[in-house]
């Protein structure tokens, strides 16, 4: 009986359950929360996962410590690495400086060939066109 109690008190001490109507989602949590539990106990009857201070004297390793580190890598596992930014090429300072500005509203000279009415309110600095954002590069591309 005292093996139990002990089990039940340390699931309890920290529960990763969420309430639920569904019988099974509380089963679920129950085990899980019961599986974390025993892997505890089994790695404090380790000899191999025994830890020891500078000074020789054995640390014990706490529910909570071990519930962190089983987090960790659990999600380690799962996460993604994050990807880089593709380098950019560097600029050519001859080059004509094509910059949107703003500007009174005006047709869009791209749209224009096309049949398609749009007035965005933005030039290009260098060519003083109207061009809306979805035509400025294959204007200046000649796409």
């Amino acid at each position: 009986m005292n093996g139990v109690d002990r089990a039940d008190q340390m699931r309890t001490e920290y529960p990763s359950y969420r309430t639920s109507r569904k019988w099974w989602v509380y089963l679920f949590w129950f085990l899980f929360d019961t599986a974390i539990t025993n892997a505890f106990v089994l790695m404090k009857e380790s000899p191999n996962h025994q830890k020891k201070t500078k000074t020789g004297k054995e640390k014990r390793l706490t529910l909570l410590e071990f519930r962190m580190n089983l987090a960790k890598q659990l999600i380690d596992k799962l996460r993604v690495p994050e990807k880089k930014r593709p380098v950019l090429a560097p600029l050519d300072p001859n080059a004509p400086k094509l910059f949107p500005m703003k500007a009174k509203k005006g047709r869009c000279r791209e749209c224009s060939k096309s049949d398609l009415r749009s007035e965005p309110a933005m030039n290009c600095k260098a060519c003083n066109v109207s061009l809306c954002v979805d035509c400025f590069e294959p204007y200046h591309n000649g796409i």
